[in-house]
């Protein structure tokens, strides 16, 4: 991508005379917004998380990730910038050799009850309950399978036909709701 300089500028100067500001200063805010926004992004993945990004080296990559290191790695009080080689490259190889995957949900409300026909499961030594697991997980991959079906058909169109493809069918949150006499 070839950046059109005289166009930039433009645009820069039409910003900071609406602004009432230096095309300098215009610019540096520009800057410093895209910086803020690094930082945010950094605060998630690190001290929302209970990480210190002080005790962490800073890895920049991208095409611009060296004219914002510095001052990002300052802000965060990293005091340490690695700058690998290529790092404009970094994240354009990471992306040709990272696995492709794809993350699908569903919503599923199941009521499972158990052998004594109460809601809920109870002791799966019950051979009846063991009954109502395996029900009840035959129910999950048929509602799982169109999922998994679709899956597919985007692989098989973005051309990734000679994949392996595998599934994982994870159950995040189970509600219990109590009976009501």
């Amino acid at each position: 991508m070839t950046l059109n300089k005289q166009r930039t500028k433009q645009k820069i100067n039409q910003l900071a005379q609406r602004l009432n500001i230096s095309p300098q200063h215009c610019a540096e805010g520009i800057l410093q917004i895209a910086n803020t926004h690094i930082e945010n992004a950094i605060r998630v993945i690190s001290t929302e998380k209970g990480y210190d990004p002080r005790a962490f080296a800073m890895i920049p990559f991208g095409g611009a990730g060296g004219l914002h290191a510095c001052e990002v790695a300052r802000n965060l009080g990293i005091r340490t910038i690695i700058v690998p080689p290529n790092p404009g490259v970094l994240s354009a190889f990471g992306m040709l050799v990272s696995p492709t995957i794809r993350y699908f949900s569903k919503t599923v409300l199941l009521t499972i009850k158990n052998s004594s026909g109460s809601r809920g499961l109870s002791d799966s030594s019950n051979s009846n309950d063991s009954s109502d697991i395996e029900k009840t997980n035959q129910r999950l991959h048929k509602l799982f399978l169109p999922l998994i079906k679709k899956a597919k058909r985007e692989f098989i169109q973005e051309g990734l036909l000679d994949m392996s493809i595998e599934s994982h069918r994870r159950i995040k949150k189970i509600d219990y709701k109590e009976e009501r006499v």
